[in-house]
């Protein structure tokens, strides 16, 4: 494989002759990249309007509902081409004990019949039920908050069967999931919420995001910021105008001579060579790419932790940059590949409301629930109604090579006092090399006062490795 090369021009209109197997040009001044197609042919697109390339996927975010009123809720005029569709609820009650139906429909209409649909609540007496009339989301409980979100996947391009999967809470320490699958006779155009029977609703919200894969819409601009810097010889550390977020986000020249990421290193905004650079005016380019922030239906990248034997790993708003507050409604963790140092190990969630002087860790601070299944058939559901910790997941392997935990918690309005409800989807080899896989949920019992941060400490030892990615969505 060749290895990559990136030019770069600052003069207007300068667009590369040719480019050889593994080149890359990046003119500033108009803000865009050329690569060499198949045929060898210079092409170009647009960095401020494809937020990465013609064949990413754009998300686009609807119009918010407040759904403290009313019988049903649509969502229309969604474009054809769509590919997946998240239906986001947010403390969404009923006034009895009807279930959540998420129905969908093509140009002739919201279809109310020919679903394949089940849900299951993980309690200590697990409690299915089954829909024909729309997706089900939730088993029924008019003092219960439904909190969580269903997503719809097309099954293929030529197609026009979805298929559904939902996990959420929907009563204190009561986790729902299920799954289900509809077709329709065309493409699918709009999303109902209702219910279902005769209840009326009477608290929460509910939107959707959908990604139609053609990059156009909903797409983050991207920004290329340039650095320059004369080099003295000895000086090392260079500060840049902004932060990136990581080394793969810069691109650093010395004498117009693109420098490999092994021979300088980040530590916030610095820029540290391992070898001075040498003498020279303007000689030390650096160019930040960052995305965006904020936009409908954007992912906004806020920072990232990495364990390297560590007792816990916090994330905190206002410690390293960290934001975890009212400026966002929903926050999301990404976990990849975390190794506890002790084998068979778990990994738990506690919370602070006062920026990390203290963490939660009182005898009935939590209550949470989560079911699982083990590639053995084996069930790992587990709960508790009084707890000093959330229990995410357990039996985590130590052997680096099976990759240890990976997944998804989710934090929603954290920032508002109150209780925050937080969902998440994670799995694991375990210690025998068995697959584990949890959906589950819990509270900070607690509805006087906000979240502010969050820790995960192992149930022993340290964790050895693994990344921890957090974002903001809007």
């Amino acid at each position: 494989m060749p290895t990559i090369k990136i030019k770069n021009s600052q003069t207007a209109t300068n667009v590369p002759s040719s480019l050889v197997q593994g080149e890359l040009a990046i003119n500033e001044q108009d803000e865009l990249l050329f690569y060499r197609d198949g045929a060898g042919t210079v092409q170009s697109f647009d960095l401020t309007t494809t937020g990465g390339g013609s064949s990413g996927s754009g998300i686009v975010e609807g119009t918010k509902q407040a759904t403290t009123s009313g019988t049903e809720f649509d969502f229309t005029s969604i474009p054809s081409g769509v590919k997946r569709i998240t239906v986001n609820l947010n403390d969404v009650s009923l006034t009895g004990n009807d279930r959540l139906l998420v129905q969908i429909g093509d140009s002739g209409g919201i279809e109310t019949t020919g679903y394949t649909s089940s849900a299951v609540a993980v309690d200590a007496t697990p409690f299915p039920v089954n829909s024909t009339s729309g997706f089900i989301v939730g088993t029924g409980n008019g003092a219960g908050l439904a909190s969580g979100h269903l997503v719809l996947t097309r099954i293929d391009g030529t197609s026009n069967t979805w298929i559904a999967s939902h996990t959420g809470e929907t009563i204190t320490g009561v986790v729902s999931v299920g799954g289900g699958n509809k077709t329709l006779s065309g493409e699918l155009t709009q999303i109902r919420l209702t219910r279902s029977g005769t209840d009326t609703f009477d608290g929460g919200s509910v939107n959707i995001t959908y990604e139609d894969g053609t990059g156009s819409s909903g797409g983050t601009p991207v920004t290329i910021t340039p650095n320059t810097f004369s080099g003295t010889g000895a000086q090392t550390t260079f500060t840049l105008s902004s932060t990136p977020a990581s080394e793969n986000d810069t691109f650093v020249y010395i004498d117009g001579v693109y420098q490999a990421k092994g021979t300088y290193s980040l530590s916030g905004a610095d820029v540290v060579f391992t070898t001075a650079p040498p003498s020279g005016t303007n000689n030390v380019e650096v160019m930040v790419v960052e995305l965006a922030a904020g936009g409908s239906g954007t992912k906004v990248f806020l920072g990232e932790a990495t364990a390297s034997n560590d007792t816990s790993i916090d994330f905190v708003d206002g410690v390293n940059g960290i934001v975890f507050d009212t400026t966002y409604d929903l926050y999301e963790l990404e976990l990849v590949n975390v190794i506890p140092a002790t084998d068979n190990a778990g990994i738990n969630l506690l919370t602070t409301s006062d920026s990390g002087t203290t963490f939660d860790t009182g005898a009935t601070d939590y209550r949470w629930c989560r079911q699982g299944l083990k590639s053995n058939a084996a069930s790992t559901d587990n709960s508790s109604d009084g707890d000093s910790r959330i229990g995410l997941l357990g039996g985590i392997s130590n052997v680096s090579s099976e990759s240890g935990l990976s997944g998804t918690v989710r934090f929603y309005n954290p920032g508002a006092v109150g209780i925050c409800h937080i969902a998440g989807e994670l799995q694991c080899t375990d210690s025998v090399g068995r697959i584990n896989y949890s959906a589950g949920a819990g509270i900070r019992d607690d509805n006087t006062s906000n979240i502010d941060g969050f820790r995960f400490i192992p149930t022993s030892g340290n964790i050895s490795s693994g990344t921890f990615k957090l974002y903001g969505i809007t």
